[in-house]
């Protein structure tokens, strides 16, 4: 297990319009044979702080994301679970593009790149880098 800096570089796209967002986080990267884990925790704008846990495949064929929910990032695969965001719960669907994972078990970065589909309606578009450094 290795103490890491995490920087998150977040790109939606929602009609067009692109919104961007930059976070840095304190967390661990844990290797095993098959995969890398990323821990780490967010505070929002309200100050709820939420405990994250990214599970990526080192080949990058899936990213495993439980925080507020769990997002399933497969690439040409939608998945499709409850999610809570504040108050409120809804249908979160997750339509995979790409996995890059270019990490090791003392940093590096990865790529997640999904569209978002809330009840049921596409809503944006989305690409998150994580850039860890330990």
């Amino acid at each position: 297990m290795e103490q890491v800096t995490i920087k998150i570089r977040t790109t939606q796209t929602v009609d067009g319009q692109q919104e961007r967002m930059k976070t840095l986080a304190h967390g661990e990267l844990t290797a095993t044979d098959h995969t890398y884990v990323l821990t780490y925790d967010l505070t929002d704008d309200s100050g709820e702080v939420t405990h994250t846990t990214l599970t990526v495949d080192k080949a990058g064929k899936q990213a495993i994301m439980v925080g507020n929910g769990t997002m399933i990032i497969e690439p040409n695969k939608l998945h499709t679970a409850p999610y809570r965001m504040g108050p409120y719960e809804m249908e979160l669907g997750v339509r995979g593009k790409a996995v890059l994972c270019r990490l090791t078990a003392k940093g590096g970065n990865l790529k997640l790149q999904y569209d978002l589909i809330i009840n049921g309606t596409p809503v944006s578009e989305n690409t998150v880098e994580l850039f860890v450094e330990s």
